[in-house]
């Protein structure tokens, strides 16, 4: 079995697709490219389903299909105020990927009147965050014209003036981890790709949960916007993150951790079968099941297990796992015995709907 990469550059559909997704990420590129004027794609999934492995090797893959593409965890941004300037100078690494001196110098002076007008705007219209505020902001923005002219200009030829690499290709940017950030701070990427970045040639694939983006718009928003409508107004297309036809994801991914946790011969034919049908009872993501996995390994290891001798009660050991993991109240409570019958009857009947 594949081990987990040591590094995103090692990252490829060829070491790392445990759930054979390359499939889907060649029609997602003949849909890129089939795709008229501009494009933003949301790859929809819940967390911890693999959108980021995905996103990761599907970013290698575009790039040896020979589009210039950027990946982007804008999580890792959202303490910025405002998310334009990291923005921008992804725009500019990704110019730099592939075009001369003198189209990047060009792309720099053009970036750097941009974000002082906009940051100009911004910084006055700072005070609040409703939709009208932030839509007569944007108003305000293009009333700069002459340098946001300027740059959709650039950016719209940028795929013929890229070197023969990457030439007259639409060119990929990767949203990465949206769904994480503090709503206020995803909203605004939203905005900052629909009235900045929305051009043709560019392709801005969103990889996110759909709901956890609903319930951002609707903590900025308030629960009586239609904040599934509001979502779609920036997006083109919805695409879910594909699952095995014959729904056998939990199973691969509990043999691809238990090969890379290094579980070896603890009993692992009796914790694959264990895990996996609690997996499947418990609807856990993949982060869930790696977790999961990875406390049973701590624990054998620390009571010096035998791997020759059967796990005792490995269904409650597993089950308490789980519990303490995903019910971390109700374990609390239930481990300091702080607990009515009424209590523990109610959670064994929320988590015992279906047979194990």
């Amino acid at each position: 079995m594949t081990n987990q990469p040591t590094s995103n550059e090692n990252m490829t559909f060829e070491n790392s697709d445990i759930f054979n997704r390359k499939p889907f990420a060649e029609q997602l590129l003949k849909i890129i490219n089939a795709m008229p004027d501009e494009r933003v794609i949301l790859l929809d999934a819940p967390w911890g389903e693999g959108k980021t492995v995905f996103a990761k090797m599907s970013e290698k893959y575009f790039i040896n299909e020979g589009h210039c593409t950027v990946y982007y965890d804008v999580f890792a941004d959202d303490y910025y105020e405002q998310p334009l300037l990291p923005f921008m100078e992804k725009i500019y690494r990704l110019a730099e990927k592939g075009t001369s001196k003198k189209e990047k110098e060009k792309l720099k002076n053009i970036i750097l009147a941009v974000s002082k007008d906009f940051l100009n705007i911004f910084t006055a219209g700072a005070v609040s965050n409703s939709i009208e505020a932030i839509e007569k902001l944007l108003e305000k923005i293009n009333e700069n014209e002459d340098n946001l002219k300027k740059l959709k200009e650039y950016l719209t030829a940028l795929p013929d003036n890229m070197t023969k690499d990457y030439k007259s290709k639409p060119i990929i940017f990767i949203i990465d981890e949206l769904d994480r950030c503090k709503p206020t701070y995803a909203i605004k990427i939203l905005e900052i790709i629909k009235h900045l970045f929305s051009v043709p040639n560019i392709v801005f694939l969103l990889v996110a949960n759909s709901e956890q983006l609903c319930q951002s718009i609707k903590h900025e928003y308030g629960n009586d916007i239609d904040s599934y409508n509001y979502l779609h107004k920036f997006i083109h297309l919805r695409l879910p993150l594909p699952k095995q036809k014959n729904g056998t994801d939990n199973l691969i991914y509990i043999n691809h951790c238990m090969d890379r946790l290094k579980f070896n011969s603890m009993r692992t034919d009796e914790i694959i079968t264990i895990s996996e049908k609690f997996s499947n009872h418990f609807q856990l993501s993949f982060r869930e099941i790696e977790r999961n996995l990875l406390t049973l390994k701590i624990m054998l290891s620390l009571l010096d297990f035998d791997p020759q001798k059967p796990i005792s009660n490995a269904i409650v050991v597993t089950y308490i796992i789980i519990i303490k993991n995903k019910f971390p109240s109700f374990y609390t409570k239930l481990s300091n015995k702080n607990i009515t019958d009424e209590e523990f009857k109610s959670k064994i009947k929320i988590t015992t709907e279906k047979k194990i």
